[in-house]
């Protein structure tokens, strides 16, 4: 089974949209591999619904994403996790200082495997239009299908 943790700031966009994206196109390439996808959030705020705008945003792209809470950061989670994939460098920086020993393998979602580093973070849609959701919506399916392409490699 491979274990991947998504994390952003509150955990009520980016991260829940990315792990509705990623368990929807795991699901459709009828993957061999069992894969457990979840997400936390750098702020300690617990059980909170995913933005609407994210929720209506995932719809319209066939993911689901109306049953997500917030979860704040469980340290015993990011340990188990084989890749933890974060949407900025801040959310990384601050992995790593709760969690040393999780450091290698925790990356941003743009530069996972080796990707551009010039692309470094995915803008918090939050308060923002149902415009820019949209877009930041492409932009993380794009990460994570190319992320899903390569999960394999971590058998």
């Amino acid at each position: 089974m491979i274990r991947v943790v998504f994390v952003c700031t509150a955990n009520i966009c980016r991260s829940p949209m990315a792990e509705g994206i990623l368990a929807h196109h795991w699901k459709n390439r009828g993957g061999i591999v069992r894969l457990k996808v979840s997400s936390m959030g750098v702020q300690m705020i617990d059980n909170q619904p995913a933005s609407e705008h994210a929720v209506t945003v995932c719809a319209e792209n066939g993911v689901d994403i109306s049953a997500h809470r917030s979860r704040a950061l469980h340290p015993e989670d990011l340990k188990q996790a084989d890749l933890v994939l974060t949407m900025e460098p801040f959310h990384r920086k601050h992995l790593q200082l709760l969690a040393p020993a999780i450091g290698e393998k925790v990356f941003l979602l743009t530069m996972w495997p080796g990707e551009n580093p010039r692309r470094k973070a995915i803008p918090d849609p939050i308060g923002r239009s149902l415009r820019t959701y949209r877009k930041i919506f492409k932009v993380i399916d794009k990460h994570v299908q190319r992320v899903a392409s390569h999960l394999t490699l971590l058998l």
